[in-house]
């Protein structure tokens, strides 16, 4: 997981990059097998608790449609309680985000 972060940072700041794209193969032989999964918690945690806010908001706009047990959403209702949970999720996720990036290529120390 570590290097394919390290990967979309390369991406996303190519000034700050070194001219190395063969970060899997150094990562395989230079250092540890393990360091593929260094820095997994964060993003594990962080997409829990997306999902879980979004599902959650989901189902909450749901219920305030149907209220019955059995009900069967229709296809609008979905597409509506879908955005919200979608809008929720991103207002909560995007400073985390951009958090993350900005300290990934602070003053390029990421890349040493």
């Amino acid at each position: 997981m570590y290097w394919f972060v390290h990967q979309k940072a390369k991406r996303q700041f190519p000034l700050v990059a070194g001219a190395r794209s063969d970060g899997l193969v150094v990562c395989m032989i230079f250092r540890q097998p393990k360091s593929l999964y260094r820095g997994m918690a964060f993003p594990l945690v962080s997409e829990g608790v997306r999902s879980s806010l979004f599902f959650g908001v989901y189902g909450k706009v749901l219920d305030q449609f149907g209220g019955r047990p059995q009900s069967v959403a229709s296809y609008p209702e979905i597409a509506v309680a879908a955005a919200v949970g979608g809008g929720v999720q991103g207002i909560a996720a995007t400073p985390v985000e951009l958090v993350k990036i900005q300290l990934q290529s602070a003053n390029g120390q990421y890349w040493q």
